[in-house]
């Protein structure tokens, strides 16, 4: 996806860092940023961008940061929902 980078104003490609199908059969973009980022001017305009895409596809679009991702179990779930959704 592309988003106008607001510190050069020019456009810029983007991809987030995971594209993923849940258990449910929904699909949802996957963004990790370290905490530190997160109100970066470019990972906020880049969150827009995919925000926008997700909502015109049907997608879910999540950020999370660095320190969520150490301190909890969210990898592990979204593997769980992967393998469950290739044995359904």
């Amino acid at each position: 996806m592309i988003y106008i980078d607001p510190e050069s104003r020019r456009i810029r490609q983007y991809y987030p860092d995971f594209f993923a199908e849940m258990s449910d059969g929904t699909y949802e973009l996957i963004e990790v940023k370290g905490d530190d980022k997160i109100e970066d001017s470019v990972v906020i305009a880049k969150a827009e961008a995919a925000r926008e895409m997700a909502v015109a596809s049907g997608v879910e679009y999540k950020m999370y940061a660095g320190s969520v991702i150490m301190k909890s179990r969210i990898l592990e779930t979204v593997d769980s929902a992967y393998q469950a959704s290739l044995i359904d």
